[in-house]
């Protein structure tokens, strides 16, 4: 169970960047404030939002967002892309756990996106498989206050995304 928590609070921090195609094969998305809802243990009343802002540099957060929970232990990450659907494929080893993620993502307009990241846990087989469903909608220009790469987290946390991908606390 420790190991379904931090594959949950993977998706959640979205801080991981695998190894995968340049952010410009994804289908382009609009500049702008992004909100994007998580549903977490099928709790549709209670969704996770977070919101985003992003620019033309910056767009690959989206990116990010969508992949949250692939990480380092995700070494053999397949990505497929057609038209506006992403796919990603991986299989991830922790510690002694080993699980499988698949990701569908659907951008009908560059102002929104659909995804659901199915994870299956191969080792230990007692851990529940669980999809988790992302929307995201583009709402308009980002606040006056608030810069390219800056995020209100679910958890009420302000950060900072930097180009690297690493989060940093931002102080009210």
């Amino acid at each position: 169970m420790k190991v379904l928590t931090l594959v949950f609070s993977a998706v959640i921090a979205s801080t991981a960047i695998p190894a995968c195609a340049a952010p410009d094969q994804w289908p382009p998305i609009k500049p702008g404030y992004w909100e994007v809802s998580t549903i977490f243990f099928s709790d549709t009343r209670h969704p996770v939002v977070s919101d985003y802002c992003i620019d033309e540099k910056t767009t690959k957060i989206i990116k990010w967002v969508i992949e949250g929970g692939l990480n380092p232990s995700c070494p053999d990450t397949k990505e497929d892309i057609s038209g506006r659907r992403v796919v990603i494929d991986t299989i991830c080893k922790e510690h002694s756990a080993e699980y499988s993620v698949h990701i569908t993502a659907d951008f009908p307009t560059d102002s929104k996106f659909h995804s659901v990241s199915t994870v299956h846990a191969v080792r230990p087989k007692r851990m529940p498989d669980s999809s988790i469903p992302k929307d995201g909608k583009w709402v308009g220009a980002c606040p006056k206050d608030i810069r390219p790469g800056d995020a209100m987290m679910g958890d009420g946390a302000f950060v900072h995304i930097t180009p690297t991908g690493r989060i940093r606390p931002i102080n009210p």
